[in-house]
C-alpha cells in the first residue's frame, strides 16, 4: 500500500484480516422438465476463495447454474461461480472475496423420467429382534420420480429404518441399480414405522395341497406341526400351510411345507409324504 501526502490532508485507511478456505461447488438447476430427470455434475467440485475474514465466514459453498428447460439429451454447460450462505441464499454483499475459478463447466447427463414405490427395510441391527409391519408401516411419498438410463429396469427404492419411534421420521431412498439418479430433493421420504419383537412360536395348522394334478386325488396328513419365527403377535389364523404339488407323480411324493403369513420372518423346514392315486 502506498500512500501519498501533500499538506497537512489526513487519511484514516482501516485493513480488514483476510482468511482462505476450501468450498464445495453445487450445480443449481433451473426451469422444469416434465420427460426428463438431468444430474447436473460440475467439473470442478471445489474450489478456493479468499478474502476478508467476515464476508469468507459467511459463504458456506459456491454454485453454477444450470438451465435443464430444454434438455433432452446430455450435454455441458458452463456458468458464473455465485457464494451461498448455509441456508441456501445467495450473497451478494461479499466484494472483498475472490475465487480460484469464477466460471465452471458443468456435465449433465440425462435420464427419462419414471415413478417407483419405496419400500422400507429394517436395518440389519434391528432385523435380528423385530420385524416390520408392512401393512401398518406409512410412508410419504409411496412413490418418487427417480432417472433411469435406456435399459435400466427398476422396481423399487428403498429405505432403511435404522431406530425405533413412535413418532415420524425422516430417512433418503436409496436404490442399488447402475443407472439410475434419485435427484436429492426427491429422495427424502417421512416414515411411521410399526414393528413387533420377533417370537419363536410352536402352531399346528391346517394343511393344504394346490396343483393337484388333473384326474389324481391326494391323500397326507391335514394338519402340521411348526415352528415358526413371526412377530409375536401373530396368531394361528394369521397363517396359511401349503404344499404344492405341480412336478408330483402317481405314487409316492415327498412334498416341502410353505408357510404364508403377516409378519412372518422364518419357519421350520419341512416335508410331507404324500400318495397320489387317481380319482
Amino acid at each position: 500500500l502506498a500512500l501519498a501526502k501533500k499538506g497537512n490532508t489526513k487519511m484514516s485507511v482501516q485493513i480488514a484480516p483476510t482468511s482462505e478456505k476450501t468450498i464445495r461447488v453445487y450445480a443449481i438447476q433451473t426451469g422444469t422438465n416434465k420427460e426428463h430427470i438431468i444430474k447436473s455434475v460440475p467439473l470442478e467440485d471445489e474450489i478456493t476463495i479468499s478474502g476478508a475474514v467476515d464476508e469468507v465466514n459467511q459463504i458456506a459453498y459456491a454454485s453454477v447454474s444450470v438451465d435443464i428447460s430444454n434438455a433432452e439429451r446430455d450435454f455441458e454447460s458452463t456458468g458464473e461461480v455465485y457464494f451461498c450462505d448455509i441456508e441456501g441464499k445467495q450473497l451478494e454483499n461479499v466484494t472483498s472475496v475472490s475465487s480460484s475459478m469464477n466460471v465452471i463447466k458443468v456435465e449433465n447427463i440425462v435420464y427419462d423420467r419414471i415413478s417407483i414405490p419405496v419400500k422400507a427395510e429394517l436395518s440389519d441391527e434391528l432385523a435380528q429382534e423385530y420385524v416390520l409391519d408392512i401393512e401398518a408401516t406409512a410412508i410419504s411419498p409411496a412413490e418418487i420420480s427417480v432417472g433411469v438410463l435406456d435399459g435400466v429396469d427398476i422396481e423399487k427404492a428403498t429405505i432403511k429404518i435404522g431406530k425405533i419411534s413412535a413418532e415420524a421420521e425422516k430417512y433418503r431412498a436409496t436404490v442399488t441399480e447402475e443407472g439410475v439418479h434419485i435427484p436429492y430433493a426427491n429422495a427424502e421420504v417421512s416414515v411411521t414405522a410399526v414393528m413387533h419383537k420377533i417370537s419363536q412360536k410352536t402352531f399346528e395348522l391346517n394343511l393344504e395341497a394346490v396343483n393337484i394334478p388333473s384326474g389324481m386325488k391326494a391323500e397326507y396328513d391335514k394338519r402340521i406341526i411348526l415352528e415358526v419365527e413371526c412377530a409375536e403377535n401373530v396368531s394361528e389364523q394369521d397363517l396359511k400351510a401349503t404344499i404344492d404339488l405341480t412336478d408330483a407323480s402317481e405314487g409316492e411324493n415327498s412334498a416341502k411345507v410353505k408357510v404364508k403369513g403377516k409378519n412372518v420372518v422364518s419357519y421350520e423346514d419341512k416335508y410331507v409324504n404324500v400318495n397320489l392315486t387317481r380319482s
